[in-house]
């Protein structure tokens, strides 16, 4: 590719990357994220975390016990809008402090 951007000029610089792994490595910059989110400490976080279940009941939900009560669904931000009940509610609980999207 004639065209190389800055960052990628930059990072071959460094030499922290095998070239054959650069196809690869860029690949995966590129796919989207899971999306991640993280329930408040409040005596309501284990509903709040029942009804997350509930709602993603056909997606993958993994708890990330590493940073407290932070779960990761098997679907980008993108796939979230599809949802728009669940999109509503993780809302409503985002703008009220219940639940910060990651």
């Amino acid at each position: 590719n004639a065209k190389i951007s800055a960052f990628e000029c930059y990072y071959r610089a460094q030499g922290i990357i095998p070239q054959e792994e650069w196809p690869q490595m860029l690949r995966s910059l590129r796919s989207p994220l899971p999306a991640c989110l993280r329930i408040s400490p409040s005596p309501f976080t284990k509903q709040l975390m029942e009804r997350l279940h509930a709602f993603c009941s056909s997606v993958d939900v993994r708890s990330l016990e590493w940073a407290g009560n932070a779960v990761q669904l098997a679907v980008d931000k993108g796939g979230l809008k599809k949802h728009t009940e669940f999109q509503t509610w993780l809302q409503q609980h985002t703008e009220c402090g219940d639940i910060t999207r990651q």
